[in-house]
Order: structure tokens, then sequence, then C-alpha cells
């Protein structure tokens, strides 16, 4: 009877000890950090026109994060290099990021362009005692000229954050929202490739400097593409001396 009683003590204390094992695992899972739904990080404008050779400037923005925060991050955003040009990146003054001491903070990459594979990168991380970075703001700013038509979509990729307990908080947690850049080429004047409305030697001289060009290439000017193949060659210094003779008779 005794063995019974033994073997059944057994029993009971090794379901209390699993017991207290679920509890503990239970309550350190709690104790890990919660990332807000409904946090965004996202290309701000979400779309916008340029023309050629004009300018345009997006924001790399995030929105709703919850506590304990954004400690580091990095980041590429990625775009079509056939239809802008990346001219400027940074990280703004006034940042997402900005740390309540100047010093707790290194910024890893402030902005690299890489044009050739159409790709701007940045990274940074607080330092320290700094706490982690809630609510809304920006994060980087990229300057792209347009470079010929079409469309490029702005694609935020390679996207990693952490929190101050070095957690990288997961991509389930937010949603990433692309941009559009639409790229539309200025009317062409026939003969006007300076764009200032005499048609002259000056014209001839602006276009000669996009001779043999193709579209795509970064010589490539659109106004001085005449008849609009794509291509810059005598043909279009025909159209150029066309106008020009009839702009003299008038």
């Amino acid at each position: 009877m005794r063995g019974e009683e033994r073997l059944f003590d057994k029993r009971v204390l090794g379901t209390a000890l699993l017991v207290s094992f679920v509890v503990i695992c239970f309550m350190a899972v709690g104790t890990r950090p919660s990332h807000a739904q409904g946090t965004t990080v996202s290309i701000v404008p979400a779309s916008a026109t340029v023309g050629v050779g004009k300018e345009v400037v997006i924001n790399l923005t995030v929105t709703n994060i919850a506590a304990p925060g954004v400690f580091s991050y990095q980041v590429t955003i990625a775009y079509d290099n056939t239809v802008l040009t990346a001219t400027q990146a940074g990280i703004p003054a006034d940042q997402f990021l900005k740390p309540s001491n100047p010093a707790n903070i290194f910024v890893v990459d402030p902005g690299t362009i890489n044009q050739t594979l159409g790709i701007v990168t940045f990274g940074a991380t607080l330092l320290g005692a700094e706490a982690g970075k809630t609510g809304s703001g920006t994060l980087a700013t990229v300057h792209f000229q347009g470079a010929a038509e079409g469309n490029s979509t702005i694609q935020i990729k390679d996207l990693i954050l952490v929190d101050p307990n070095t957690e990288s908080i997961p991509s389930s947690s937010y949603t990433v929202e692309n941009g559009t850049i639409s790229v539309q080429a200025a009317p062409v004047t026939p003969g006007d490739v300076n764009g200032d409305g005499n048609i002259n030697i000056q014209d001839m001289v602006a276009a000669a400097t996009s001779f043999r060009s193709v579209k795509g290439d970064a010589r490539y000017n659109p106004a001085a593409d005449q008849n609009k193949d794509g291509v810059i060659d005598i043909r279009d210094f025909v159209l150029i001396a066309i106008a020009w003779n009839n702009s003299l008779k008038g």
C-alpha cells in the first residue's frame, strides 16, 4: 500500500513540476516585446509625376511604431535606372531616429547611391542607453531626376528594423508601401531643342551634345530627339534645320 502511495506522490510531483515549467515558459514568452499592428514603412509621396530633366524628392517614412521602438535599421531603396537618376540621398537632421543626446547615434550608411544597380542604401543605429524611437517620422530622403519617359516603382527592399532588445522587429508586424514615379517628356517644339523659343545655332549645339546617343543613355536629350525614335542622329538635325529655315522665312 505504501508503495502505491509513493508512486502516486511521484506522479503528483511530476505533474506539478510540468505545470510549473509551462507557466514559467508562458510568462517568459509573455514578457517579450510586442510590436503593434498597423505600423507602416512607406514611400512618400506614394505616387509622383516629373518631367525629363526635372527633380522629385521622396521620403522613406515610418508610422505608428510602438514600444519598445526602433533602435537600428538598414534598408535598400530600388528604382528603374533607365527612367530615373538618383542625384542625392541622405538622412535628414530631424529624422525619426534622432537621439535625445546628439552623440548617441552612429550612421552606418548615410545614403549610398549605386546608379548602375538602381539602388540607394541606408543604415543607422542608436548608441548606449538611448531609448528606442516610437511614433512616426522620416528615416531617409532621396532626390531623383527624370531620365527618360516611363514609370518606375520605388521599392523598399532588404529592410531590417531592430528594437532596443536586439530583437528584429518581425515583418509580419508592419506593412511596406512602395511608391511610383512617372516620368513624362516635355512636348517637343520642332527645332527648339533648348526651349528658349528661338530656333538658331544654339539648338544645333544643344542637340550635338546628345549626338549618337539612345534613349536610356546619360547623354540622351528627348528634346533633341525630334522624330521621337529613341535615337539622336543626323535625321534629327535635318528636322532642326528645316524648322530653323522656316523660322527665318517668317
